[in-house]
């Protein structure tokens, strides 16, 4: 049996979802990938794709968001959200 090795290639990028109109704008396009997407606050993570845990975050400070895909064409569409 032969593995192959899949790379994911993790991209990070600093937002700002200071406003509810943000965060819905944010959640409404992020949902459109397939790929994992994270949200950090601090040291710690959560899916960037539950709503719940978007508002859960102080929206008083900008985040890091991160996808995990080792397909081009959704690390190109997370680049543009």
């Amino acid at each position: 049996m032969i593995r192959k090795k899949v790379m994911s290639i993790n991209t990070k990028i600093l937002i700002n979802l200071n406003t509810i109109d943000k965060v819905v704008k944010f959640s409404r396009e992020i949902i459109t990938l397939d790929s994992d997407v994270n949200i950090y606050q601090d040291s710690r993570y959560y899916d960037a794709k539950s709503i719940l845990a978007i508002f859960s975050l102080n929206m008083n400070q900008k985040h890091y968001i991160e996808i995990i895909s080792d397909d081009e064409d959704e690390i190109r569409k997370f680049n543009e959200i």
